[in-house]
């Protein structure tokens, strides 16, 4: 009996003794944990954080601007102007009309007309292909200034121009009634002056160029006078181009 309380005694004081030894190391080993754990902290605070550096700041890109480049203005071409054109009195004879016709006349009118029983001394008259008819003009005097009108069909490129100035009926006609000696003929925008020398026969007028005409004008500036009459005539007009 006795042998078993001093047993369980001894067990009793194991147990106690036990329990503290190992309360003894837990608590050694808590304060050895802190203690690691505070000298980590304390390692740590030692630690310097690293600052970051700021990155470098780019620097603005300047893109090159390209330099004007002075554009040189072009010499303009210089155009030709149009030829001038001219008028001469020529030999009719000596005139090769090859590759020119008789432009139509659509209209044919005068600044006046003498009134004449049996005969038709109009404008017409000067382009119907017959010597023995005339334009007489109408008008008091010696017939300065009086004009013919010719409205051609359509435009033409005038080159030639023939006349045979005065009553060409019969020869005493001619002399008795007066002639023109200077005309001025206008051809649209051109226009010049012909002095036609005193003698019966055709008389041609050669532009330079061909002109370009839709209208021609005729008019009387002077006057050879006749032994008789002071009516101006003229027998034939014509006109020719392409």
């Amino acid at each position: 009996m006795m042998i078993g309380i001093i047993l369980a005694w001894a067990v009793v004081v194991a147990g106690i003794g036990a329990y503290f030894g190992v309360s003894h190391f837990l608590d050694r080993d808590e304060t050895a944990s802190s203690s690691h754990e505070s000298d980590d902290k304390k390692d740590r605070g030692d630690e310097k954080t690293p600052t970051e550096t700021p990155a470098p700041s780019k620097e603005p890109t300047v893109t090159p601007t390209k330099e004007a480049t002075a554009t040189a203005t072009p010499t303009p071409t210089p155009t030709e102007e149009p030829e001038e054109i001219t008028a001469s009195l020529v030999d009719r004879s000596s005139v090769s009309m090859t590759g020119y016709y008789r432009a139509p006349v659509r209209q044919a009118t005068a600044s006046s007309t003498v009134v004449q029983e049996g005969y038709d001394n109009s404008a017409n008259m000067v382009l119907d292909g017959d010597d023995s008819t005339s334009w007489q003009e109408g008008a008091d005097g010696d017939g300065i200034d009086e004009f013919l009108n010719f409205k051609l069909d359509g435009e033409q490129e005038v080159k030639y121009l023939t006349f045979k100035l005065g009553n060409w009926r019969d020869q005493e006609r001619y002399e008795m009634n007066n002639r023109p000696k200077t005309m001025t003929v206008w051809l649209d925008d051109l226009s010049f002056s012909i002095t036609f020398p005193n003698e019966k026969k055709e008389f041609c007028v050669e532009l330079s160029s061909e002109c370009k005409a839709s209208e021609i004008y005729v008019r009387i500036d002077s006057v050879y006078e006749g032994t008789e009459w002071d009516d101006t005539c003229i027998s034939e007009i014509g006109i020719y181009g392409k």
